[in-house]
């Protein structure tokens, strides 16, 4: 993922026009006209038999469902609030309900995913609950509810199928009735204590009810409580509830002037999600841009959305610098995070370029949240990052290293990163000690980061922690990294001790290291690995796990034959090495593999029992057809064009056809492809991706371009910022391109 700036991040959201018609609605919903089957059923009650409620008061329904065709449907369990999936359920209600946060969605905002299970349905009721609130905000009347959903799937067998398909079965179940009574204040206020009460000091599942009660409530003190504890930080507990709360709340005028007032208040933080629900609700609040979809005018409809968008930036921007106006007025905590917000999320480009409050950021390092720390040490670095920053980093290295890895702890192998980076004379010492260190919490990533090809001084701390058991990961991968041929002895002696015991990392740590200094040693403890299967599983792994020493011939022809192993797995590890690092002559090994597996291909008359042997062998074929045609169509030192691509299509399964056509496709694209260049901060190596192919590093993304037809166009787009940091990257590229007859365009953003 790129470094874009904050804002960028958070308007990729909605940037993108879609039709509100085409996105949410479904013009049979709601119909009465679902014709569920009859061997599956979806009841439908309140929950504990409650039919009278307060306005305000938590609806919770109950979804029961239940099959009399066992192994015949299966549902999605996902039970997330509107910030997770959309669209499972349809709320048919009469009368209609208002939507509190239709005119969210209707922006094109759309936060759907999460987490999913999925449920085997049987007679026996699987049974979950939602709540109504989520969907509608009732005023006092009577309502009669039912629920069309599409949760569940029926699986079709797979007959002559090398792949199982399934279809969507839309259920609707039974009606309830019930009543909303007006909430007299009272009631509304002894609500709201009690939630208060809950949210500040009892554990997480009751914090979580009680936002939800505090946010259902809409009443005026429920939404101004939720206007005065609302930041929007990602770390900040419930920021979803009072976010969702905030902008579905019926006193929006009071809403605006409690968060208006917040930007000055000197305790409260403010974040870029802050400045973003505070201009929605301004721009909610304005009738011009309330745009219903007309799909007779659908241009002029996404040219005003457009230009709503362009608001809602305008109005961030301006709330933004009446932010940057106080923020000399702003302590402790509430500082840091706003500093933050200017310089690193800022609504304008280049806010960063600011001395003088980057000067603050660093002296309100202490007081920001854990993971915003981690977060600007990371991916946020180069937004942010600098000398001044020394002193900050030199202390967290000099702490000692931590015992566990929870996300509470400050990331030292970043820090440390980043003091190599701004000062890499500095940077070695640091690393050496840490390497010297009796225990580490820094990975190789960092304390590999040295240039030497070889650090003999690193070997005696190293090998001695080996000797008593003190050890690690990292210290196997320190001698894979930097130990010499002159430590071969003792290290060979220390393997060759619990030969076929090892734990995955350190085997193949020291694997790689005897390929390195001993070739032929390490030649045949890589084959010996591959046959020693009784204690560990280590094998199935050990040849993705080489790397680049896959590209000596003999490895490369320990992995060709690896590719006739009995275990998928094996054969799966061997066609992605072949891929990476194999030469031309592994792409034939690849396609006669693929060839010989669909000659010995067996599909069931039906679809097998997931538990029987059966379900596993073709689970086990769909697998390494996928695999090798991963390999085959990926494949480093080849390329698969049209022609190629059409001749595999008539070999593979229906599943792995669609795949290939979706490859096909980026041929069929006037000739021009995309070119993604990416750095992750906690990477060293350029992570790539030329139309459908991807791969690491400079040198293997000249190799693929030149095997691009020449004449092809590539497309580009990185920042500004990215374009400066790896200036001499991107020259080299286009000199590659140019070599190769290439036309780059590159772009770049703000």
């Amino acid at each position: 993922m790129r470094n874009l700036p904050g804002l960028r991040l958070t308007l990729m959201l909605f940037a993108l026009i879609f039709s509100a018609k085409e996105i949410w609605a479904e013009d049979t919903a709601c119909s009465g006209s679902v014709s569920s089957p009859a061997d599956v059923s979806l009841q439908l009650s309140l929950q504990d038999g409650q039919t009278t409620f307060r306005e305000g008061e938590t609806i919770t329904l109950k979804l029961s469902y239940s099959s009399t065709a066992k192994g015949k449907y299966e549902m999605s369990t996902r039970n997330y609030d509107r910030s997770g999936p959309m669209g499972e359920e349809s709320f048919c209600l009469t009368p209609s309900g208002r939507d509190p946060l239709a005119d969210y969605f209707s922006f094109g905002m759309f936060d759907g995913g999460g987490l999913s299970g999925i449920h085997d349905l049987d007679e026996t009721p699987f049974t979950m609950t939602l709540e109504l609130n989520e969907w509608a905000s009732l005023s006092p009347g009577t309502y009669h509810l039912y629920i069309e959903n599409g949760r569940v799937t029926e699986v079709v067998s797979h007959k002559t199928s090398r792949s199982g398909t399934s279809r969507t079965v839309r259920l609707q179940s039974n009606s309830v009735d019930f009543q909303v009574i007006a909430a007299d204040s009272q009631w509304q206020s002894e609500q709201l204590a009690a939630a208060l009460k809950r949210l500040d000091s009892t554990p997480e599942d009751e914090a979580k009810h009680a936002a939800r009660v505090l946010r259902f409530l809409n009443s005026e003190d429920a939404a101004r409580e939720m206007a005065q504890r609302f930041s929007g930080a990602n770390e900040q507990p419930r920021s979803w509830e009072f976010m969702f709360g905030l902008l579905g709340s019926r006193h929006r005028a009071l809403v605006i002037q409690e968060l208006k007032a917040a930007i000055s208040a000197p305790q409260h933080p403010i974040t870029v999600n802050f400045l973003r629900t505070l201009a929605l609700l301004e721009i909610y609040s304005n009738p011009e841009y309330h745009l219903p979809y007309d799909p007779a005018k659908k241009d002029e409809w996404q040219k005003k959305m457009s230009a709503r968008n362009k608001t809602l930036e305008a109005l961030m921007k301006q709330h933004q610098d009446e932010l940057e106006s106080v923020i000399a007025t702003k302590t402790g905590e509430a500082r840091a995070i706003s500093l933050k917000t200017i310089l690193v999320d800022s609504v304008t480009p280049g806010a960063t370029d600011k001395p003088p409050l980057r000067q603050q950021l660093v002296a309100s390092w202490d007081a920001l949240p854990m993971a915003m720390r981690n977060e600007l040490l990371g991916f946020r670095w180069e937004l942010v990052g600098g000398p001044e920053f020394l002193p900050v980093l030199r202390h967290i290295v000099s702490s000692p290293p931590a015992t566990d890895y929870s996300r509470d702890r400050i990331d030292r192998g970043i820090a440390l990163r980043r003091i190599y980076e701004l000062s890499p004379a500095e940077g070695r010492d640091f690393i050496l000690k840490e390497i010297a260190r009796e225990r580490t919490d820094v990975t190789i990533a960092v304390l590999g980061l040295l240039p030497e090809k070889e650090l003999p001084e690193i070997e005696q701390p190293v090998l001695a922690r080996l000797r008593s058991g003190n050890h690690s990961d990292v210290d196997y991968q320190l001698v894979d990294r930097y130990a010499t041929v002159q430590a071969l002895a003792e290290v060979r002696s220390i393997y060759e001790k619990s030969a076929g015991k090892w734990a995955c990392a350190p085997q193949s740590a020291l694997l790689r290291y005897f390929l390195r200094v001993d070739r032929d040693y390490g030649v045949a403890e890589v084959a010996e690995a591959l046959n020693l299967r009784k204690t560990t599983g280590c094998y199935q792994t050990e040849l993705s796990e080489l790397r680049e020493f896959v590209s000596l011939p003999q490895v490369e022809k320990i992995a060709i034959a690896a590719l006739n192993d009995p275990s998928v797995h094996v054969v799966t590890s061997a066609a992605a090495a072949l891929a990476s690092y194999g030469s031309a002559k592994a792409e034939a090994a690849l396609r006669k593999r693929l060839e010989q597996l669909h000659k010995e291909w067996k599909s069931p008359v039906e679809k097998p029992e997931g538990t029987s042997p059966a379900f596993a062998a073709l689970n086990e074929q769909i697998m390494l057809e996928s695999a090798l045609v991963q390999a085959l169509t990926n494949g480093q030192a080849w390329l698969y064009g049209p022609d190629k691509l059409q001749q595999l299509k008539k070999l593979v399964s229906s599943n792995e056809q669609q795949q290939i056509d979706q490859i096909i496709y980026f041929w069929q694209k006037d000739n021009t492809m995309v070119l993604s260049l990416s750095w992750f901060p906690n990477l060293d190596q350029l992570q790539y991706t030329v139309g459908y192919m991807n791969g690491n590093g400079m040198k293997h993304l000249k190799q693929k371009l030149s095997q691009l037809p020449a004449g092809t166009h590539l497309s580009c787009v990185t920042t500004a910022l990215e374009h400066q940091k790896h200036r001499e990257e991107f020259e080299a590229v286009q000199e590659t391109a140019s070599m190769a007859g290439l036309i780059l365009d590159i772009q770049i953003s703000r």
